[in-house]
């Protein structure tokens, strides 16, 4: 498979999740190709929800994910609005609602931009758009430090994930933030299963076997590629064919080069040839005038 995921978390998932259709939650979303982690998934025919709040990644998502539901809002412990600081776009990934990560990247030099989105709670996303009887296979949040907030909005009696991911190493935080919610998961009959370095990986009590899938990070046994490395192979393949058309282009060039300069040759050798007809012709011509002229008198 190819793998789209920062740190092939949609490898683990696959592992674990083979059904041909399931259902996601994505809770900072960011992109639908770029660290996606559904973006797997969504090729394999399955559906979700995609949630960030940022207008041009759900904009992206509108155009390329058009059978989930895409919401342009922050996800919190209450429905209302949010201010929510954008650090420059080749960092979009770091925004955040937290004003102290926000400050951080302020100290460090980053220009960082403040705007009001609205916000709602996961718990009144997932009643509002999970179609009735279906199934979440997993959440994934990665909300850069609300990590807190947003699971505390769920209401895990009604909509219990099968797999939830969590991002737990945010900006600035010194080590893991898994403390501030962890708890809360494990209340409600999730076991921890794998730290991957960057997630916290969480199965529920009643799947053994989907934990035991799951337990280890994605690996060499996957037999998967990062998406960044196909798309630097296609783009050498491109760059091979461009040289190699550019091979055969400089090759029929140099063909024409020298068809043009025999044909430059032989019209060298013609007009040689003429001139020298012409300069026989006026010799006999002089001799002939010379042969008829008549002596002075």
């Amino acid at each position: 498979m190819v793998s789209y995921a920062q740190n092939g978390e949609d490898v683990v998932l696959a592992r674990g999740l083979t059904a041909s259709i399931g259902f996601y939650v994505d809770v900072g979303a960011h992109d639908p190709t770029e660290d996606s982690v559904t973006r797997h998934f969504y090729d394999r025919g399955w559906v979700g929800i995609n949630i960030d709040p940022r207008d041009e990644s759900m904009e992206s998502f509108r155009v390329m994910r058009p059978r989930d539901v895409n919401l342009c809002v922050a996800v919190s412990d209450h429905d209302g609005e949010l201010r929510l600081y954008r650090p420059p776009n080749d960092l979009a990934g770091h925004a955040t609602v937290e004003a102290g990560i926000a400050n951080s990247h302020r100290e460090d030099g980053i220009a960082v931009s403040e705007s009001v989105v609205p916000c709602l709670t996961l718990g009144s996303i997932l009643d509002r758009h999970v179609p009735p009887g279906q199934a979440i296979d997993f959440l994934k949040v990665d909300v850069e430090g609300h990590e807190a907030a947003v699971l505390g909005s769920n209401d895990w009696s009604r909509w219990r994930p099968r797999v939830v991911v969590v991002e737990c190493l945010a900006p600035y935080q010194d080590g893991s933030s898994h403390s501030e919610w962890e708890p809360g998961l494990l209340d409600e009959g999730y076991s921890m299963v794998l730290f991957d370095g960057l997630n916290r990986w969480y199965v529920h009590a009643s799947e053994p076997e989907l934990m035991r899938l799951i337990s280890a990070p994605a690996n060499i046994l996957d037999r998967f590629q990062p998406f960044h490395l196909v798309r630097l192979t296609d783009y050498c393949t491109t760059l091979e064919g461009q040289l190699a058309a550019s091979d055969q282009w400089a090759k029929s060039l140099a063909e024409e080069v020298h068809r043009l300069e025999e044909v430059f040759a032989a019209s060298d050798q013609w007009a040689r040839g003429l001139s020298d007809r012409v300069l026989e012709l006026e010799r006999r011509l002089a001799d002939a005038s010379d042969g008829h002229s008549s002596p002075a008198t």
